[in-house]
């Protein structure tokens, strides 16, 4: 609830264009007594979401500085209620506040939020984007939306840990230099792909090869050695950091080799259906890493480009 709170006070401030406030007012925003308000400013504070300086008197202005912005307060409660379980109030408030209209929250939503940890509140989520023609191939993809099912259907060997600031092995099991310019790289074992046939380095070899054929000298001297069905080696001049972003990125995720039909992934959601008005993923239950924490997506094309926004 504080972090609701926060997210309030954001709102109060930004629709005021000031940040110098009367505390007893704030409290009166928040529905909430001037001695807890007091409280809860000190709490803030402690935890450095904010910064006051508070005015001499009673009714003298304080300057309020919140230290996130309201997009990334609304991502921490977003976040905060799913570890509570609560995914009713979490999806009650994206809809309430229309967070979804924003790029950045779709973005964050699809591609980061809906993989992401596992709830026992087992529901469908249905929502409307601009009717638009749909690629979901990770190397020849370009709009956003094309990027935001690319995500949940397919996977990357590397991805980016936003709460940390780091990249984390995702289908990879373990890694290490055998060279000044040369790694190499052992597949997690239990890896399957929506079809239920199992990854290996044949499908990481090509699926690799074609995203580095778009992105041309996006590696330095890249070369790509099987060494068995789950171990290869990457070269390159460039450094194990880039190459890890490099290939935590959409572009590069892996498919099954030679493949033409894009609808088969290893991520954690697979295309049960996908025609003129709709696009309906279900939860992969072979899903590798943590299960998605809902169970269904439906995606229904709205004619009007400017409207996208969670429906159910």
């Amino acid at each position: 609830m504080k972090l609701k709170h926060l997210y309030i006070l954001s709102k109060e401030i930004e629709n005021k264009q000031s940040n110098k406030v009367i505390i007893k007012n704030l409290a009166e925003v928040l529905g909430i007594s001037e001695r807890y308000m007091q409280s809860l400013l000190k709490g803030f504070e402690r935890d450095n979401h904010i910064t006051l300086i508070r005015g001499n008197g009673r009714g003298n202005q304080s300057e309020l500085k919140i230290n996130y912005s309201k997009l990334q307060i609304a991502k921490m409660y977003v976040k905060h209620l799913q570890k509570l379980d609560k995914t009713s109030l979490a999806l009650d408030f994206i809809k309430e506040e229309e967070l979804i209209s924003n790029n950045d929250f779709q973005i964050w939503f699809h591609s980061d939020f809906l993989q992401s940890g596992v709830s026992k509140n087992q529901r469908v989520l249905k929502f409307s984007f601009p009717d638009t023609n749909l690629n979901l191939s990770p190397v020849h993809g370009r709009s956003r939306h094309d990027s935001h099912f690319t995500s949940s259907i397919h996977d990357t060997l590397f991805t980016f840990e936003t709460d940390f600031e780091v990249y984390r092995m995702n289908l990879i099991l373990h890694f290490e230099k055998i060279e000044t310019h040369a790694w190499k790289f052992y597949l997690k074992p239990d890896v399957v792909f929506h079809n239920n046939k199992k990854l290996t380095s044949k499908d990481v070899e090509w699926s690799l090869n074609s995203a580095v054929k778009k992105e041309v000298n996006i590696i330095k001297n890249y070369s790509f050695e099987i060494v068995d069905e789950n171990i290869f080696i990457i070269r390159a001049e460039d450094s194990i950091e880039y190459i890890k972003g490099v290939l935590s990125y959409t572009r590069f995720s892996i498919m099954p080799e030679k493949t033409e039909n894009h609808w088969i992934g290893c991520g954690p959601y697979k295309i049960m259906d996908m025609n003129n008005k709709k696009i309906h993923l279900q939860k992969f239950d072979q899903y590798h890493s943590d299960k998605p924490w809902l169970d269904e997506l439906e995606g229904f094309y709205n004619e009007d480009e400017r409207f996208h926004t969670i429906v159910s």
